[in-house]
């Protein structure tokens, strides 16, 4: 019966799926709460707190995944959810993917950073995004990198990190670029990740180009990146990505993706940047 449930749900953000099994009988309904995985992905945005709790009861010990949109931050952070914001908080000891949704950083930043500010032991992805107007800079969001020390994953999408110390637990990091005179920060921010392994620069549709960019003389030396990737690079001139990778020592690299595709020449040209570095 266990192996009907896995195949069934394949993920625990199924959660439709997984209330139905639990009452075609007894047997499915022990069954169903006997894993515990199935429970990890409860709905912060629209469930009530009391089956929010129950749900995240039943994934017992596992890491659990949080995910919250923009106004379900803006209820929090004005006081008008308080039993959802203690409940959240009650279990931050448990969150292992935190993902936060924001539009207006202005008004939603000084509490993002606050909720990060509590300690989270078993986060190891961390997703944040601000839907702000492309042609705005990135938004800053202050935390302490060592309250999370099994982070592994980081996606910043407009968003600008300030972090008390280097971000050295993570492998994994993806950011967007909306205006090419961010890379230098942005690339502090690989440098500093001493043992990322995946690299993913999405240079979105509205990025800005400056083609006089103040990149640092000293290489960034990343000898356990083995994948790269660039998105939407259209959006950016070949010379300022090929000035960016010129930047970064990159002796192991397996993979370098490029989407959407370039022509043979551009392709090339990078490639040759990347063979360079």
């Amino acid at each position: 019966m266990r192996d009907i449930i896995s195949f069934t749900v394949v993920s625990a953000d199924q959660r439709d799926s997984i209330m139905i099994l639990s009452q075609v009988s007894q047997k499915f309904r022990l069954a169903v709460l006997d894993l515990s995985w199935l429970f990890t992905d409860a709905d912060w945005n629209k469930w009530p707190t009391p089956f929010l709790d129950l749900w995240c009861q039943r994934a017992r010990i596992q890491p659990l995944t949080v995910y919250l949109t923009n106004p379900t931050i803006c209820r929090l952070d004005c006081g008008e959810a308080p039993q959802l914001k203690s409940l959240l908080e009650s279990y931050s000891q448990r969150w292992g993917t935190l993902r936060l949704d924001i539009d207006s950083a202005a008004d939603s930043a000084p509490f993002v950073g606050e909720l990060l500010h509590r300690g989270c032991p078993s986060l190891h992805t961390l997703n944040l995004g601000c839907n702000n107007h492309p042609f705005i800079a990135a938004s800053t969001i202050h935390f302490q990198i060592g309250r999370f020390p099994l982070l592994r994953a980081l996606r910043l999408d407009g968003i600008s990190p300030d972090f008390s110390e280097p971000p050295v637990s993570v492998t994994e990091l993806a950011f967007s670029c909306r205006d090419t005179k961010e890379l230098p920060r942005q690339l502090r921010l690989v440098r500093s990740c001493h043992l990322i392994q995946r690299l993913t620069i999405d240079f979105t549709r509205w990025c800005r180009v400056r083609y006089f960019i103040p990149f640092p003389a000293t290489k960034a030396i990343l000898p356990s990146l083995i994948y790269l990737e660039l998105r939407e690079i259209w959006a950016a001139t070949p010379d300022v990505i090929s000035q960016f990778l010129g930047c970064c020592d990159v002796p192991n690299l397996e993979s370098l993706v490029i989407q959407p595709g370039l022509g043979a020449g551009m392709s090339e040209g990078l490639c040759q940047s990347v063979v360079r570095s």
